[in-house]
């Protein structure tokens, strides 16, 4: 949001922030006033290779050569100015993270449960923020009964070893409540000996689970992890996602922090001979309870 308040003085058109769509290779844009898009893209351009607003991210976390342009109700100045008011909401014991989110283009706040709701807008209200402004997200769903179960509090993200990237570190346990065997397939970690449950991660959007991130396995195939019934197995995680180019695994929205789920590769049958598998479980079976993920890593 900071650079965004830069970037707007110099911008035509109300610039209120930009990410990168990396399954597209698109710079979105957002823009008040998306008319001004070609002499905006003529500033923003400008911006990114002489390092002003965003030193060092032309052609390493984003790719000026090609834009997308999207109306914003909200400059990024006027989102810093809400953030900045909001700093109270950050520290309310009912309020787990306060970020501005470029794809809403709106401050996002991830709430603890559903009846925090009316106690927060009136905060939002008392600080002369817009409540359109602000998208309120409460815990999705769920079913007290599901198989997986991410056993961290919360899942913090550190940085990784180049530009946009970042680690997660997280446990996860599956509990067997059938009265027949599951398998758990296996991801082997590259170059590493390290192997842990193959799964994916959905993010939860308000409304929808999303898929965002799919952690890359070595092309090994493994015997499976046997779980009996009634018995349960613990694997620990350590994954690395990425927002920049020419880089996976992708993790595939721009903000990063949110609530989650974890589905993982769950088998009826094993086989003699590779993939050592078949018969996947239905989804249902291979979903884990929501959990929390704060990006505290510097991109």
């Amino acid at each position: 949001a900071e650079e965004a308040d830069i970037a707007a003085r110099v911008i035509p058109g109300g610039f209120g922030g930009l990410y990168q769509n990396l399954e597209s290779q698109r710079l979105v844009v957002t823009l008040k006033d998306p008319t001004k898009s070609g002499p905006a893209a003529i500033a923003l351009r400008a911006l990114l290779y002489c390092g002003g607003a965003y030193p060092g991210w032309a052609n390493e976390l984003v790719t000026p050569a090609v834009m997308g342009f999207r109306s914003a109700q909200y400059s990024g100045t006027e989102l810093l100015s809400y953030l900045r008011a909001l700093q109270l909401v950050r520290g309310d014991p009912g309020v787990w993270a306060v970020e501005v989110d470029p794809e809403l283009n709106q401050i996002w706040i991830g709430l603890d449960n559903s009846s925090e709701l009316p106690r927060i807008r009136q905060m939002v209200s008392d600080r002369g923020v817009p409540l359109a402004a602000v998208a309120l997200e409460t815990s999705p769903p769920t079913t007290g009964t599901e198989p997986f179960a991410v056993l961290d509090s919360l899942v913090l993200t550190k940085a990784g070893p180049a530009l946009g990237a970042f680690e997660i570190i997280f446990h996860v346990r599956y509990t067997n409540p059938f009265a027949e065997r599951r398998l758990l397939d296996r991801c082997p970690q590259p170059g590493s000996l390290h192997t842990n449950v193959r799964y994916f991660l959905e993010k939860w959007d308000g409304t929808n689970w999303q898929l965002v991130f799919a952690p890359f396995c070595e092309l090994t195939a493994l015997r499976p992890t046997r779980v009996d019934p009634l018995q349960a197995h613990t694997d620990s995680v350590d994954d690395a996602g990425v927002r920049r180019l020419n880089a996976t695994p992708v993790w595939r929205t721009a903000r990063v922090t949110g609530t989650y789920r974890l589905v993982g590769s769950v088998y009826l049958s094993e086989t003699a001979g590779p993939p050592f598998v078949a018969n996947p479980a239905s989804e249902i079976e291979r979903r884990s309870a929501p959990f929390r993920i704060l990006n505290t890593a510097p991109f």
